[in-house]
């Protein structure tokens, strides 16, 4: 495969995103300079390239998309890291998410051939489930967030995507 072509690239940031959303779980035990864990939250927040991680979940790839919505799940999870998130990302991190899901939820009514290749619609369903586990989880952080949610009319698509099954 070309190393510079546009398909190797994308498959190149999916399987980056997949490592991703899998290390940033839970602390890494044994990882650490003495043999000790390592949070991996910690490590993406102070790598400053985070917020661009972030922005993924509006990649047209839902396996992109779906990863970088559980990397921000998961570094929403610790009262400190979801801090950091919030205070400096100069993202509206709930609207972000609330136009991933909706793009995906319509992307759903899309001739096949019309969508991005490696899209299906269980692919889009765990795609808007992780969005809206990362939208919870920034809600929960804070009254102006929630608040936010509900200006944008947030709060019916979140229980929509949160209570279907998938």
């Amino acid at each position: 495969a070309d190393p510079t072509g546009a398909e190797y690239v994308e498959s190149l940031l999916e399987a980056s995103s997949v490592m991703l959303a899998a290390l940033t779980t839970k602390p890494v035990e044994g990882a650490g300079p003495t043999g000790g864990a390592v949070d991996c939250c910690t490590a993406v927040l102070q790598s400053r390239g985070w917020p661009e991680v972030v922005q993924l979940v509006s990649h047209p790839c839902n396996n992109i998309s779906g990863n970088a919505a559980l990397v921000l799940a998961h570094l929403m999870e610790q009262p400190e890291n979801a801090g950091v998130v919030t205070q400096s990302s100069g993202l509206d991190l709930v609207q972000l998410l609330l136009e991933a899901i909706k793009a995906k939820r319509s992307e759903e009514h899309v001739r096949v051939g019309s969508r991005h290749p490696r899209n299906t619609a269980s692919s889009s369903q765990s795609s808007q489930r992780n969005c809206a586990v990362a939208l919870a989880r920034v809600a929960k952080h804070s009254d102006a967030f929630r608040e936010r949610l509900r200006e944008l009319q947030g709060v019916e698509i979140l229980h929509t995507v949160l209570s279907s099954k998938q």
